[in-house]
């Protein structure tokens, strides 16, 4: 993990944004989320992250496969409100 709580980064050119991205398996998810929870060092990381003038968010993928055998992946915005971390699902299709 970069900075204990992500896997990759993603960068647009054309508008300067950055994205941390933590990919796991959709299964997995709920661990991540408790392992961020309870570590303040990661919290006060991502807090950081966030207030960076590049940063544009922190997202979490949880893959698995559909039911046609495809790779699919819940998508998590993850925030800081009142120096908790909250995870905000995006809708299917977007």
């Amino acid at each position: 993990d970069l900075f204990g709580f992500m896997d990759a980064l993603a960068f647009s050119p054309e508008v300067g944004e950055v994205v941390g991205v933590q990919a796991t398996s959709s299964k997995c998810i709920s661990a991540h989320k408790r392992k961020y929870r309870e570590d303040p060092d990661v919290i006060k990381f991502i807090d950081d992250w966030l207030k960076t003038s590049t940063c544009c968010g922190l997202e979490m993928h949880g893959w698995k496969k559909n039911e046609r055998g495809h790779w699919v992946a819940d998508i998590y915005t993850v925030i800081v409100s009142e120096g908790e971390l909250v995870w905000v699902k995006e809708e299917a299709g977007l």
